[in-house]
């Protein structure tokens, strides 16, 4: 099978019919299409937005078992990061883009120095974002949805160093494509309002999640240079998580160093899994359990995509995808070293395969019945004549990703959110015990 995720492996399989999503391309001329796209992203997002303070934000990026470092090391960091701001520019939109570039360039090798000489993470392991640079670009991308508009993100976080005239493409890169093209890992976007900011950053969300399927969340940063506040904002499936908006001008070593923690904790990510990306799949070819020894990595099936027939491009809800595959091995699991004769009554390894799943299913719902589960008030949903769960708990696949601490009012436009209902997929979605939930009009109006 090919390293999932690998900048040469060949791309993903296009979309062969369109998506029946509530963000799926509207008809219509390119700027028209566009601008209706951003209406349904920002419709289909709704309320469901939380802001966190930096500190918060990167401790729920952090992957498991990273300790990040403490505050006074981050805090003499950020006096070396204040010596390479430069000098903020008064010009239009455009203007911004390339010292942001700079800031965001030595945010990543200050990050980088913390990591190596505190040894966040082993030395002999991969960064998943090593060599990662910005670049101004606003040029439009390579490739794109199914019926989308070109995008043209402002900025372009890629791998390695860039080669005159890149060419950039939100997918994995076809072999023989040239040694201008780079795929484009983090987008970056530039607006003077967080409302037409935000739907813009849906839109790439959204191409960065149709380049890979079962991807669970998208990153993308955004800076709005008229208030001088950058965020990092995570599209996953229970809507947009967000970092509280930080200065980059203010001269200010504790904004520089709740910037810092935050690329700390993204820089040291090391696999797939940690971006959002699934570990089973490459795109090309999926990686199964085996039905009969599921529990056995060595028995695990291989089979080839030949065929999406169904994608939900929306960026919030399930990530529904359909495909047809086909086996790419013959081998079954390991039989006995005596093969049975034909007077032996057939084994489960001699059934069909259709068989062979009804008796794995037929087992488990004997076993279900014959073992009764144990239940408790935290554990199992009552029903509707029982007493009901506190109502303000939200379902998590990741304990450190449960809230800690209460969240505060931080600035007008922004409210403190009591995050009521339940999101199954949502890595940095808000926990237990409340948190600041952005106003169902923040999108609308701009924070």
């Amino acid at each position: 099978m090919p390293s999932p995720h690998s900048p040469t492996s060949p791309p993903l399989i296009p979309v062969s019919t369109p998506a029946k999503t509530h963000s799926s391309q509207p008809s219509g001329s390119s700027d028209v299409r566009q601008k209706k796209l951003k209406e349904i992203l920002c419709e289909e997002l709704s309320d469901q937005t939380w802001q966190f303070p930096p500190q918060e934000f990167a401790k729920k990026m952090c992957p498991p078992g990273i300790n990040l470092p403490n505050r006074k090391v981050v805090d003499e960091a950020a006096k070396v990061l204040l010596k390479k701001i430069p000098k903020k520019p008064k010009k239009e939109e455009r203007a911004h883009y390339q010292p942001l570039a700079t800031i965001l360039d030595s945010c990543v090798a200050i990050s980088n120095n913390i990591i190596k000489d505190h040894q966040i993470i082993p030395g002999t392991t991969k960064q998943w974002f090593e060599g990662l640079v910005f670049i101004s670009w606003a040029k439009p991308m390579v490739d794109g949805v199914d019926g989308a508009s070109p995008l043209k993100p402002d900025l372009a976080g890629i791998l390695g160093p860039p080669t005159d005239n890149p060419a950039l493409y939100w997918g994995q890169i076809e072999e023989g494509t040239g040694d201008t093209a780079c795929r484009l890992v983090l987008p970056g976007e530039v607006k003077a309002s967080w409302s037409e900011l935000m739907k813009q950053a849906a839109t790439y969300a959204r191409a960065l999640n149709s380049a890979t399927i079962f991807r669970a969340f998208e990153l993308v940063l955004g800076y709005n240079y008229v208030s001088d506040q950058f965020r990092i904002l995570i599209f996953h499936r229970g809507g947009v998580s967000s970092s509280e908006g930080i200065s980059l001008y203010q001269k200010s070593t504790s904004n520089l160093a709740d910037l810092l923690i935050m690329f700390v904790s993204m820089m040291a990510w090391t696999s797939p899994d940690h971006a959002g990306l699934p570990l089973f799949t490459d795109g090309k070819q999926i990686k199964l359990p085996h039905p009969v020894n599921p529990r056995d990595p060595a028995c695990s099936m291989i089979l080839t995509l030949q065929k999406v027939i169904y994608r939900a491009l929306a960026i919030r809800s399930r990530n529904t995808c359909v495909v047809l595959a086909s086996s790419a091995t013959k081998s079954d699991p390991p039989t006995k070293s005596d093969p049975p004769t034909k007077r032996d009554p057939p084994t489960k390894r001699d059934l069909p395969m259709n068989l062979r799943l009804t008796t794995i299913l037929d087992r488990v719902r004997y076993r279900t019945k014959a073992q009764p589960t144990k239940t408790s008030n935290s554990s199992v949903l009552k029903g509707p004549n029982q007493s009901q769960p506190n109502r303000g708990s939200r379902v998590t696949t990741d304990s450190r990703l449960k809230r800690r601490g209460n969240g505060k009012k931080m600035e007008p436009g922004l409210t403190q959110g009591n995050n009521r209902g339940d999101s199954t997929n949502s890595r940095l979605a808000q926990g237990n015990d409340g948190g600041e939930k952005v106003n169902s009009n923040t999108i609308k109006r701009g924070m």
